[in-house]
């Protein structure tokens, strides 16, 4: 019913667009003159740096706030790090005492959109602010510079305001990244005290491309700031802002060419919008990756050798159909996944990490295409371990018998319980129970962090286009690695081989492997080393079986073909200044 109504909306939309098959040359451009008009959703619960998170909420700020580097587009068309309100990239310089300097220079002239100047003593108040707030959206995304925790942030503006001096606590790759968070963007000193300074859209300042102009229950409409540094290159004079929180209604008006944009597609419609309007429907790869977790610490399979253990977790993982479940049971355009690290985090050549991946370095990933051959391989693992321990049995069309029920731990989310329903009645074909608990979010949340469970789901998108925030997550130390790697009976388990300085050394611990590699690969400042050693610890998680990606997220919009210059950054924002209908 749901998709029949779907379809009853979209045919209508085809009829007001009067084109029945979308393409480049059949797509009616939007009215020239008229403002860049763009749906989101809902809108934003507020145009706070401090207070954005990442996303579609992310736009909104980020097309107002400009930050000491941004992006734009590279030769290749793709987001590229630049300098936006400082005049070049610094180098970061070595302290004695091992913390790192980074010191910025602004641009000349700088000013916010009333024309009064921004100063370096600015982003100390901003940053200090936004690490300190108890609703700020990411305090941690400061807890790399010294200070942090304390109340006061290690940066320093100079007495002529052109200088701003940060001291990190240790070396940090991404940095600069970091620096074009929402987060990290300047707020006037002083101005934004109260929770409710950006309540008035028209009177607060930006220091970005735009000004809003406009803020209803309707919706936000920017204008250009005359004020901002690169004004010239502010393509669009107004860009405007409709809040519809129904993604089936945003899709019809899409295609009735009441929008130039539209923000998010609604699931049911993708089949459709691929089969006639393919042109405009753009899917973006983000840094987000959602995978199973099956823990080290298992009750179930307590009496099994760790080696028959990752057996096991290596056979579950290698059954699953991840095409099947990225286009039956998952929602949205999700993309299968082969690895923890996903295609949009770059490698050191610039090229997608996901192109050196896997055991042999060539891309192919930890599971293979043919689902029928990992499934061959999934049994003969299964058999390994069933004749090894005597524990249970394998038939020869691959069920078992005598195999200990699982337990899997989710949240009771539709899209959450629609994969535990699959893993069960996959898992049941080879005689394999699972036993499925749904929880609430912050109950599940509590439950995955006390452990006892079989399996569980964890979902993880990073903050730079890096691979160490997917690889910080299984330190042994760490509080994300709620599998447990290298704890308990697993930390004095001496299994693993690392190789460093050239050097391979065999039967490690968790810790003098995996913990050993994330270390060097935080204090080398070669970066070829650097993303070496990480496809190494990559590959290293991978051999535990504890980790199992399933999809990696991606964003899928409509954009009308005419519009050009419209920028997808890495984490999900869109950058707007360049945007505009194709003359």
């Amino acid at each position: 019913m749901k998709r029949a109504l779907l379809c009853t909306l979209i045919a209508a939309a085809l009829l007001l667009s009067a084109c029945t098959r979308a393409s480049e040359s059949t797509v009616r451009a939007p009215d020239a003159g008229a403002p860049l008009t763009l749906c989101l959703g809902a809108g934003p619960a507020a145009l706070d740096p401090a207070r954005t998170e990442n996303g579609i909420g992310a736009t909104y700020v980020v097309n107002l706030f400009a930050g000491l580097t941004g992006y734009r587009a590279g030769g290749d068309g793709k987001a590229e790090l630049t300098p936006e309100l400082c005049a070049a990239l610094p180098e970061p310089e070595s302290l004695p005492d091992g913390r790192v300097q980074y010191v910025f220079t602004l641009r000349d002239g700088l000013t916010w959109s009333d024309g009064t100047p921004l100063t370096a003593a600015d982003f100390v108040y901003a940053w200090n602010r936004a690490s300190t707030l108890s609703d700020a959206a990411a305090p941690y995304l400061f807890a790399c510079i010294d200070g942090y925790g304390t109340g006061r942030l290690n940066v320093t503006a100079s007495a002529d305001g052109r200088t701003l001096t940060v001291v990190l606590a240790e070396a940090m790759p991404t940095f600069l990244q970091l620096c074009a968070q929402p987060a990290y963007a300047p707020v006037p000193s002083g101005a934004a005290d109260t929770t409710s300074w950006t309540a008035d859209g028209a009177a607060f300042v930006t220091s970005g491309p735009y000004t809003v102009a406009a803020w209803t229950t309707e919706g936000l409409t920017y204008t250009k700031n005359p004020a901002y540094w690169d004004a010239d290159n502010v393509a669009a004079e107004t860009v405007r802002f409709v809040f519809q929180s129904d993604a089936n209604a945003a899709a019809s008006a899409f295609l009735a060419r009441e929008y130039a944009l539209s923000w998010p597609v609604p699931d049911d419609a993708l089949d459709d919008l691929r089969a006639n309007h393919a042109p405009e429907l753009r899917n973006v790869s983000q840094l987000g990756t959602y995978s199973l977790c099956f823990s080290m610490s298992d009750p179930a399979l307590s009496a099994f050798s760790q080696t028959e253990r990752a057996q096991i977790r290596t056979a579950l993982a290698l059954l699953i159909d991840r095409s099947y479940l990225c286009s039956e049971i998952t929602p949205g355009a999700q993309q299968s996944a082969n690895a923890p690290i996903p295609p949009g985090v770059s490698d050191a050549d610039g090229s997608a990490f996901t192109v050196h991946n896997g055991a042999d370095g060539k891309g192919g990933g930890y599971y293979g295409s043919d689902h029928e051959a990992n499934c061959k391989q999934a049994i003969a693992l299964l058999r390994q371990a069933a004749e090894s321990s005597g524990r249970f049995t394998v038939s020869a069309q691959g069920v078992c018998a005598g195999f200990p029920e699982l337990t899997y731990l989710t949240s009771d989310a539709a899209g959450h319980v629609a994969i535990a329903d699959y893993l069960t009645e996959l898992y049941g074909r080879y005689g394999i129970s699972l036993a499925v608990t749904a929880q609430d979010m912050d109950t599940f949340l509590a439950s995955r962090a006390a452990g006892g469970y079989s399996i569980t789901r964890c979902s993880f998108s990073a903050d730079v286009d890096d691979p160490m925030p997917f690889l910080s997550l299984w330190a042994s130390g760490a509080g994300s690695n709620c599998v447990a790697l290298g704890r308990g009976a697993h930390a004095d388990y001496a299994g693993y081989s690392v190789t460093l300085d050239g050097r391979t050394r065999d039967n490690c611990t968790w810790a003098e492997s995996y913990d050993a590699l994330l270390y060097r690969i935080q204090s080398s400042g070669d970066t070829a080393e650097r993303y070496s050693l990480m496809h190494q610890a990559e590959t290293l998680l991978m051999q535990t079986g504890a980790v199992c990606p399933l999809y990696w997220y991606t964003d899928t919009y409509l954009c009308n073909t005419h519009v050009q210059g419209l920028l997808s950054g890495p984490l999900g924002a869109q950058y707007l200044m360049g945007a505009q209908v194709e003359k």
